[in-house]
């Protein structure tokens, strides 16, 4: 899978050769062993939209999925394809990068700020230094002026 979100169909042909009650079970891991052979990621997460609608009728299961692998954080997440679970994480994923941005540019206006307060600090020891360093000079030009005398 390359990017963060890649699109697939998921078939589950091999569950037909089992039994109707090893199909339940299986289903699930079937899904994610497709989703870890295309990843190559041990974290993968089903939403719930998927489960109900691979496992919504017991008697016939679907031939195949049309899903979406969304890569977030360490964790592959497996949506359908046109599902509203796929919207509403993409939507808050989304609101949290904004989020995280605007923390970012707070937090560098501060350091900026802090920065700024610092030099000028430093100016003024400068200064203060400067002066000092120059009376220090006046007054051993002075002493050396009196002792020519």
């Amino acid at each position: 899978m390359k990017g963060e979100k890649a699109e697939y169909m998921i078939p589950l042909r091999d569950l037909f050769s089992m039994t109707e009650t090893r199909r339940r079970v299986r289903v699930i891991k079937v899904i994610k062993n497709f989703a870890f052979k295309h990843t190559k990621n041990k974290n993968i997460f089903v939403s719930p939209e998927v489960n109900e609608f691979v496992t919504k009728d017991s008697e016939s299961f679907p031939r195949r999925v049309d899903s979406v692998l969304v890569k977030r954080d360490d964790a592959v997440w497996v949506y359908l394809k046109d599902g509203k679970q796929l919207a509403l994480d993409e939507k808050k994923a989304a609101d949290a990068k904004k989020k995280k941005e605007e923390e970012k540019k707070k937090a560098e206006k501060k350091e900026t700020e802090k920065k700024e307060e610092k030099t000028k600090e430093e100016k003024e020891k400068e200064e203060a230094q400067k002066k000092l360093l120059d009376e220090k000079k006046q007054r051993e030009q002075i002493g050396a002026k009196a002792e020519m005398k």
